[in-house]
């Protein structure tokens, strides 16, 4: 089977489980600001609440053990018995220059714990990257180091789910008189990580990049109708200039640094 599908049927498992596991505490506890949906540099929409929402997997490759990260904790469990589980706040990262690689460090009850997410090489540039994912367990007292590795995944935000219908390109409304018959659409589909839709004039598809509350557009297919007189163009620029996002129930925004790109309201 592709490693890729396997990655993320396993991702989608384990996210599945770990959300219903949560679902079943007391909502008051769980609900609380994601960073996923704080607010963007010049952006009106409001930020919404939402259970703590896992946004990494990753899974051993050497041996049977699973790491979640969310925006307020990184927990741990494996087969070692040295080594069973650990829960911690989760640290700030560390980025390595000029490369896409993380460092999470932070001290545990199994000792202080290193660990790097380091993203794959890909020849295909249509293939969701892959991650390689180590822990290291500096020595202690009592234990040697300890090193584990594998594999894991970003998840993208269960809620961008469904499709959304244009309102807004950089904050100037949009009607159907600004396209052709009809407002675009978005449909995303979040366990796949792949978008589609309506732009205007001709149909875009693709898939989506993400890593915690960076999103990214990255183009695959279109169709190549020619429309004179449509924001179609714009509109599609704005699109590829998305890293950010804010949601609530009714609304989905994109941004960048400079403001607001797109803003949808549910469809």
């Amino acid at each position: 089977m592709n490693k890729s599908l396997v990655y993320l049927l396993t991702c989608s498992l384990l996210v599945f489980l770990f959300n219903c596991k949560d679902a079943s505490k007391d909502p008051s506890k769980n609900a609380m600001p994601s960073e996923s949906s704080v607010s963007t540099t010049g952006g009106s929409l409001k930020s919404s609440t939402a259970p703590i929402s896992t946004f990494f997997i990753g899974f051993g490759s050497d041996s049977i053990w699973t790491l979640e990260l969310s925006n307020e904790f990184i927990t741990f469990t494996s087969e070692d018995s040295r080594f069973k589980h650990f829960k911690i706040k989760t640290p700030e990262v560390t980025r390595v220059a000029d490369a896409n690689i993380k460092h999470y460090k932070g001290d545990t009850p199994l000792g202080e714990v290193v660990i790097t997410i380091a993203q794959e090489d890909s020849e295909n540039e249509q293939e969701q990257p892959q991650y390689k994912t180590t822990l290291v367990f500096n020595k202690t007292k009592t234990e040697a180091s300890k090193t584990f590795e594998g594999f894991g995944n970003y998840i993208l935000d269960y809620r961008l789910n469904g499709t959304w219908v244009l309102e807004s390109i950089k904050n100037e409304p949009v009607s159907v008189a600004n396209f052709n018959k009809k407002l675009p659409t978005l449909i995303i589909n979040a366990e796949e990580k792949t978008y589609s839709g309506f732009s205007g004039c001709n149909g875009l598809g693709g898939n989506l990049f993400t890593e915690n509350d960076l999103i990214r557009f990255n183009h695959g297919i279109s169709t190549l109708m020619a429309c004179p007189d449509n924001k179609e163009n714009e509109y599609r620029k704005q699109l590829q200039k998305t890293t950010q996002y804010n949601i609530s129930e009714t609304h989905l925004e994109f941004s960048n640094p400079n403001g607001p790109t797109v803003r949808y309201k549910k469809g």
